[in-house]
């Protein structure tokens, strides 16, 4: 292979490639949105066919109607979903092919949007070549409409594996009877936190709005004490110029300079150099939503201080799972009437005298943790 051009060609036209909304030019956006849409018409109709073949060397079943769902976030396995739609929430049973399109054994919780959460989940066992029982819980989904008002969904929690390019096929029954409800679970179990090795209480809220959590480990002696909560920074307005050459009767093909305003520098935000520490986000509602079901439990934290600035935090836990702590943020929309940009972060404040011993982990873009650590160069030079 025969290189055409040098490394530093190649390092300019990367540079040059950057499509993220907020830093790229409009016309680059729109060329890269409609270049991904195209190739990902074309690809659903090739992992339709291979999912109905899966489907039939499994477990001989013939799909003529293949509703296909994407996956677009970190956290759902199946995005909205067909079956979600109250549409179908008459019908009795539904068969869910989801295809793992990672290189790697896919190793968390599987997520199925539902009409209601009267449904149990069968999975297909190719060792046994039938669909066997599998304990799944369904939970009520809160949500914001733009309008400020609530809706809710259902989504189910089943935990299995599913190794690179299978295709695990999951039968969603309706049971005849309709489901008791977290609370009413909860009141008939009557479990003893104490005897978990991993649990998580809430304790209310702190002096500065932080809503606190205390984590256990007994395995390991651990009590943790936490808050979290939701802050607003305002943005430092910066004016920016971009050249756009436009070729038609009305700008006869000369240049066109526009003033933006933008809230932010490209990737990095900027906080307003008058107001640079964050503000309190809305105000968490006293009333907390807790469900409780076999394999997990959730907390629903609604911020509705006004219609302007919403919010839902919704805290995930299972004993059975290595302690899983998962924090899903929904922001309704964010209040843009006073031309002032603000970014919304979730901030956690760890109590009990926690220390890191400069360790930390940050998110990068493959959606995995990175390890980090704080070194003290005065120490070694």
């Amino acid at each position: 292979m025969t290189a055409q051009y040098n490394s530093g060609e190649a390092l300019a036209l990367a540079q040059s490639e950057e499509v993220i909304t907020g830093v790229a030019s409009p016309h680059v956006m729109v060329d890269e949105t409609y270049r991904l849409a195209s190739a990902f018409a074309q690809s659903k109709k090739e992992l339709a066919h291979d999912i109905k073949a899966s489907l039939a060397s499994q477990a001989a079943l013939e799909v003529k109607d293949l509703l296909t769902c994407t996956t677009l976030t970190q956290n759902d396995t199946v995005l909205d979903c067909p079956i979600s739609d109250s549409r179908n929430a008459e019908r009795k049973e539904f068969l869910v092919a989801i295809h793992n399109q990672q290189a790697t054994r896919f190793d968390q919780l599987v997520r199925i949007l539902l009409p209601s959460n009267n449904f149990r989940a069968h999975v297909w066992s190719n060792q046994i070549g039938a669909f066997v029982d599998i304990e799944s819980d369904v939970l009520e989904q809160k949500h914001w409409q733009k309008n400020g008002q609530q809706f809710v969904d259902y989504e189910m929690f089943l935990k299995t594996f599913i190794e690179p390019d299978e295709v695990l096929i999951v039968k969603v029954i309706k049971n005849a009877t309709e489901e008791k409800s977290g609370a009413d679970e909860k009141d008939e179990q009557k479990e003893n936190p104490a005897d978990r090795v991993h649990n998580l209480q809430i304790q209310g809220v702190g002096d500065k709005g932080e809503v606190l959590f205390q984590y256990s480990n007994k395995q390991q002696n651990l009590t943790q004490t936490f808050g979290v909560n939701l802050k607003k920074y305002l943005a430092h307005q910066v004016l920016d110029m971009d050249h756009i050459y436009r070729d038609s009767e009305v700008y006869d093909g000369t240049e066109v300079k526009l003033q933006l305003e933008r809230s932010e520098g490209p990737v990095l935000f900027e906080p307003d150099y008058k107001t640079p520490l964050p503000q309190q986000f809305s105000e968490v509602n006293a009333d907390v939503v807790y469900q409780k079901g076999n394999l997990l439990e959730q907390w629903t934290i609604i911020y509705d201080k006004s219609n302007d600035e919403k919010a839902m935090l919704k805290v995930l836990f299972s004993e059975h799972f290595k302690g899983l702590i998962e924090f899903n943020v929904e922001l309704n929309t964010i209040p843009i009437g006073d031309d002032q940009g603000k970014d919304i972060t979730v901030n956690w404040k760890m109590f009990n005298g926690f220390n890191p011993k400069g360790q930390f982990w940050t998110d990068s873009n493959a959606m995995e943790m990175q390890p980090r650590e704080i070194t003290n160069y005065s120490l070694i030079l």
